[in-house]
């Protein structure tokens, strides 16, 4: 019985802050397609690809 009564509080907990949840991720979702459209993507893109190691940017275009 244990189980289920820690998952109705995790359960709880998620449904009392459900509305907080979807309006950062109606934010998240504004700026990206800002970002897209303004083509800060590829801006963000280029400045990460620096920071990367190489094995891991060669491992990802070879995808």
């Amino acid at each position: 019985m244990r189980p289920r009564r820690g998952f109705a509080n995790v359960h709880a907990v998620a449904l009392a802050r459900i509305e907080r949840v979807r309006h950062v991720f109606a934010v998240l979702l504004g700026a990206m397609g800002l970002a897209i459209l303004t083509g800060g993507d590829k801006w963000l893109e280029a400045r990460v690809l620096q920071w990367l190691p190489d094995a891991w940017v060669n491992f990802t275009v070879a995808i």
